[in-house]
């Protein structure tokens, strides 16, 4: 490999562990999160995945459905307000884990 490609390829694993590093403790997809709802207290636990591997009855829920969407990049202890027909839902979060691959069904 020449130096000028040797040097890009660096350039873009660098870039790549440092946006991940800022995803740290972070909802992002893949993420198992446990969520309680403020005006309930009931607990829900889900996965961020893809669209493709979406299945909300399995707690499987999208990165592009509301709950999904409003969670990316929250922290624990941050809120969620989660617009739905019968109104606005807050979910408070109360755990994040990140793992290396998403649940499989």
């Amino acid at each position: 490999m020449d130096p000028i490609e040797l040097c890009l390829l660096l350039g873009r694993l660098e870039f790549c562990a440092n946006q991940t590093s800022r995803l740290e403790n972070r909802v992002r997809i893949g993420s198992k999160v446990i969520l309680k709802n403020i005006a309930t207290e009931e607990s829900l636990e889900l996965w961020i995945v893809n669209l493709e591997k979406a299945s909300p009855l399995k707690g499987l829920v999208s990165f592009t459905s509301a709950i999904g969407a409003a969670l990316l990049g929250l922290r624990c202890g941050d809120l969620a307000q989660v617009n739905t027909p019968y109104g606005v839902l807050k979910w408070q979060l109360i755990s994040v884990n990140n793992y290396s691959e998403n649940k499989q069904n």
